[in-house]
This record gives C-alpha cells, sequence and structure tokens, in this order.
C-alpha cells in the first residue's frame, strides 16, 4: 500500500501581525470595527428579539480605524493623552459613535453600554 502524507499549508502571516508593528508599542484598539460587529452580530443572531444589548469594557481610546483619535504622529506609548489626541478625530469619531449608536437604537432595538476606564486621562470626566 502506499501512504500519503497530508500537505501541510503554507504558513500565512496574520494580518494581526502586520497592525502591531506598524502601531509601534501602543496595543491597537479597533473600537469602532468592534462595536459595529457586535452590532451585526447582535442584529443577525436575534432577529425576532424585541431588545439586544451589547457591553463594551474599554481602557484607552481608539487608535486604529472608525472613530480612531489618536494622532498618527503619536504611534508611540507612554505619552500623555493631551499629546495623543487629534481634536478634529474627536469630533468625527464622537459623530461616528453616535450615527451607530442611534442606528443601532433605532433600527436592531440594541442597547449598548460602556464601561470606559481611564477617562480622566483622556478629559472625558
Amino acid at each position: 500500500g502506499s501512504s500519503r502524507k497530508a500537505a501541510m499549508p503554507a504558513k500565512t502571516e496574520s494580518p494581526w501581525t502586520n497592525i502591531k508593528e506598524s502601531m509601534g508599542r501602543r496595543p491597537p484598539r479597533c473600537t469602532g470595527e468592534a462595536v459595529q460587529c457586535a452590532i451585526d452580530v447582535a442584529a443577525f443572531a436575534s432577529p425576532t428579539a424585541r431588545t439586544s444589548r451589547i457591553l463594551l469594557f474599554t481602557n484607552g481610546c481608539p487608535n486604529l480605524g472608525s472613530g480612531n483619535i489618536v494622532r498618527m504622529d503619536s504611534r508611540v506609548r507612554n505619552k500623555v493623552a493631551a499629546d495623543v489626541i487629534d481634536n478634529m478625530a474627536m469630533v468625527d469619531a464622537v459623530n461616528y459613535f453616535e450615527a451607530i449608536g442611534k442606528d443601532a437604537s433605532d433600527e436592531n432595538r440594541i442597547g449598548i453600554d460602556v464601561f470606559l476606564s481611564g477617562a480622566g486621562s483622556l478629559g472625558l470626566q
């Protein structure tokens, strides 16, 4: 008899590895995409439910993707939050999160609870 060895697939590089390297030492936080994904999952998973709820626990500002408020030149860890926040991006992020929150509430009856630590360092008290 002939014995066949299963061909091992070629190792592929994770896209998260590339993101981590481009972010320097600051951990990536794709909060906007995470919330949008949770909304999509909740809307799809329970289309006949009266309501759904999403809980978001975060420690730090969104620094990648939709809702990002970190200046591109501030990707280095250990900077004071005031040096990192882009005020124009903050306005855009507030508008973005308000829009997806309103859509989640009005269209899909999904409530979103956010538990944020580190708000004092962001000036959000």
